[in-house]
């Protein structure tokens, strides 16, 4: 029995002495930015952990600077100027008129887009309309900042027509409280009412950064942990990423889309909901589009993946084709075409004439 005893606590001192080991070199392998171990995403999931954010923060320097500068309100947003105080995002000769009827296109950087501004789905969108469209993307915002942008801005116009852009990864962002930058939160309380946690921010993303660093009790345990999840996740057939805090993410993103719609029903705006998809939810599934289907059953929207199927069946071409190299964005062609989709849906759900 003694000599039993004694073999185990020498295989635990073993595990835990290399466990020690491993740990003190993945430690300073980070410290010192050896063997690419300041990858974020070896210690967690950027879909649904804020320590993802705040590590990429750290170790690269991430933020959507020099295209946004920081804002107290929503943590970040697109440079302002006195002609254009709401940060839309103009093209070169386009103007704001806050008297007609406008149409008013929030969104991520889907709408944003990262091609020039001209190539934007909302600008070739006012291209192809009697009706101006102006771009309210912002880089890297989830579905409750967007909202938040809407209730701000929106009053601001006479006559909006509001479209409420979503790419299915947004859903992702809405629990985060950090991203490019701290984030506003939204949720619900338990009488219903919307809140709004963590704003306003009164630190640039370098000062906030400093005073909420990413704490790890232990990188080898994390780097343990993820990879056991992202093996678990890939024999379940998830292609994007471990999905986790799924209900979560669909109770509150139906809270906000919810909320939204009565919102502007009760402003009179008429508003529709945008759906994207990445180049990679042409291939592979996920919970996000069967949720934003059901969402769609009770609120006007307008499926784009509608358009570049049909593109690709009419044409034979590959839908790559119609997305930049990063998977997630489209490219100008793509663009043009997801805008000349946008006006002909809008025009049959008599949202402009």
């Amino acid at each position: 029995m003694t000599s039993i005893k004694s073999r185990i606590l020498t295989s635990t001192g073993s595990l835990l002495f290399c466990f020690i080991i491993i740990e003190i070199f993945l430690r300073v392998a980070v410290a010192f930015d050896l063997g690419g171990l300041r990858t974020p995403g070896i210690f967690s999931n950027p879909l649904s952990q804020d320590i993802y954010w705040k590590t990429r923060l750290v170790w690269s320097d991430f933020a959507e600077a020099p295209l946004e500068t920081f804002d107290s309100e929503f943590g970040w947003l697109p440079p302002a100027t006195a002609d254009n105080p709401h940060s839309i995002i103009l093209a070169e000769g386009q103007t704001i008129d806050y008297a007609e009827p406008t149409v008013l296109f929030y969104g991520d950087s889907y709408v944003h887009a990262l091609t020039e501004p001209e190539n934007a789905i909302p600008q070739q969108m006012d291209a192809l309309l009697d009706t101006p469209v102006q771009n309210l993307g912002v880089l890297g915002f989830g579905v409750g900042q967007i909202y938040l942008r809407l209730r701000k801005t929106a009053p601001e116009f006479e006559q909006p027509i509001l479209l409420f852009g979503i790419l299915t990864f947004d859903l992702d962002r809405t629990v985060l409280n950090v991203r490019s930058g701290p984030k506003p939160r939204v949720y619900f309380d338990e009488a219903g009412e919307m809140q709004v946690a963590n704003a306003p921010f009164d630190q640039q993303v370098d000062e906030w950064i400093a005073d909420h660093p990413p704490r790890m009790w232990s990188y080898f345990g994390r780097f343990l942990s993820r990879n056991f999840q992202l093996i678990q996740a890939a024999r379940a057939g998830n292609a994007f990423e471990v999905e986790d805090r799924v209900e979560e993410k669909k109770a509150v993103n139906a809270q906000i889309i919810d909320h939204a719609a009565a919102h502007t029903e009760e402003n009179g705006w008429p508003m529709a909901l945008v759906i994207f998809y990445s180049r990679g939810e042409f291939d592979n599934d996920s919970w996000r589009e069967p949720f934003l289907r059901e969402v769609c059953q009770r609120h006007t929207c307008i499926d784009t993946k509608i358009a570049l199927q049909e593109a690709v069946a009419s044409s034979g071409r590959p839908v790559a084709d119609f997305y930049l190299d990063d998977g997630l964005h489209l490219n100008p062609a793509g663009n043009q075409l997801v805008a000349e989709y946008i006006v002909s849906e809008m025009e049959k759900l008599e949202l402009i004439r």
